[in-house]
């Protein structure tokens, strides 16, 4: 009896194949790719560790447009571009506050950091001690020589690391960061500000009503009342009431009447409004940071004092979960990567000083777009397809190993 092959199941068998040999292939370009963050973290000097949405998904936490993926709003015929404008709370306060009452509510009552905050502090307090020491050092060097070679030693930030986000979910400082070191970009929900709202026959003049910069953190105690059927908020004196301190609410005239509204960046919000919610000034103090960090790596890799704490410093941009929708946040990687290993690379190739060690390091780790543009001379880029949390964690047992060695 003859029998009949099936060529079809011949094809079947060798893509199977062809995809377990890819998938196989893949994990071991991972696991390299991984050893390679875990020497550069365990090796680094500074860290800028950038998240985005990738870095709060591992928590359970749903986007602005997830959460406005909902019958009520479809029904109503919004969405999350509707609910995200402070021409929202204007017209129906209730509404605006259902919206953002149930994003603080999932943000800070409901979901927790997850356990990579914890593995990122971690590092960052590691950072802390060494610049720490490297400065105690330097200060008995000092003491110990009147001239130096090279003159002063290299003014190092004050800070081992600094942390630039896009999330509003206030996170970071639910994981015991402090504020001092950290910009979000957007602003964050735990905190809400006097709106600036103008009536239609307004001009543009901003001014007055951006002068009251006052902030209220929402209280431990305070979660927002959503009615479940409609999604609507408190009225706006039933939260003024719950969120500002009754002695603010009193004495202040203007305060009896305002509307509220989180310290988050609204589509339709302009620059007073940065001015207003403090995030010029976050953004400057980050700013400063960022150019006292690239003058002391700069110096660092021109420097020929017998000093090791001032030689070859290195810096590491970990970013995590940045996506490119809005890339904000890669470009501002990319900018600081291509800035300091520039500054590094040409200041150290005019000097006797060794170049050839690379000098700043870009880690991104992104599900789907994990890919970097470009890596300039004296700077590596390393690229790992992956979620954060796994991948941080991955990337510790590696730094365990490490420490071992």
């Amino acid at each position: 009896m003859l029998s009949v092959h099936n060529h079809d199941d011949d094809d079947d068998n060798d893509n199977d194949t062809i995809s377990d040999r890819q998938s196989n292939l893949d994990q071991q370009v991972n696991k390299l790719l991984i050893d390679q963050a875990a020497q550069l973290i365990e090796a680094a000097d500074i860290l800028l560790i950038a998240t985005g949405a990738g870095f709060s998904a591992d928590s359970g936490l749903p986007t602005y447009s997830d959460v406005a993926q909902n019958p009520i709003y479809q029904a109503l015929g919004i969405d999350y571009g509707d609910l995200c404008r402070i021409q929202c709370l204007k017209e129906n306060p209730k509404l605006f506050y259902g919206f953002w009452g149930t994003c603080f509510n999932m943000y800070q009552r409901q979901v927790q950091p997850h356990s990579g905050y914890q593995l990122l502090k971690t590092w960052c307090d590691e950072k802390q001690v060494r610049l720490d020491q490297r400065r105690k050092r330097q200060q008995q060097q000092q003491q110990q020589q009147e001239q130096h070679t090279n003159g002063d030693s290299i003014d190092k930030p004050k800070s081992a690391y600094y942390l630039y986000t896009s999330n509003v979910d206030g996170h970071f400082r639910l994981a015991g960061f402090s504020n001092e070191w950290l910009h979000e970009v957007h602003g964050a929900i735990d905190t809400w500000v006097p709106a600036i709202i103008l009536d239609d026959n307004d001009s543009n003049d901003y001014d007055d009503a951006s002068e009251n910069k006052q902030q209220y953190p929402v209280p431990d105690s305070y979660s927002f009342p959503i009615d479940a059927e409609t999604l609507l908020g408190p009225s706006p004196e039933a939260l003024r009431e719950s969120i500002i301190p009754p002695k603010d609410n009193n004495d202040d005239m203007s305060m009896s009447s305002c509307r509220l509204r989180p310290r988050v960046l609204m589509f339709d919000d302009g620059f007073p409004s940065h001015t207003q919610m403090g995030l010029d000034t976050s953004c400057e103090r980050y700013q400063a940071w960022e150019s006292t960090m690239e003058s002391a790596m700069e110096a660092s890799h021109c420097n020929t004092t017998s000093s090791d704490d001032d030689n070859g410093m290195k810096l590491v941009i970990l970013e995590i979960g940045c996506g490119i929708r809005v890339p904000s946040v890669r470009i501002e990687c990319q900018d600081v990567l291509c800035d300091t290993a520039g500054r590094c690379y040409q200041r150290s190739s005019s000097t006797s000083a060794d170049d050839s060690r690379p000098s700043c390091s870009l880690i991104r780790i992104n599900p789907d777009h994990e890919s970097i543009e470009h890596v300039p001379p004296n700077a590596t880029g390393v690229s790992i397809r992956g979620k954060a949390l796994e991948t941080l964690q991955a990337i510790q047992e590696r730094i365990n190993i490490l420490k071992k060695k």
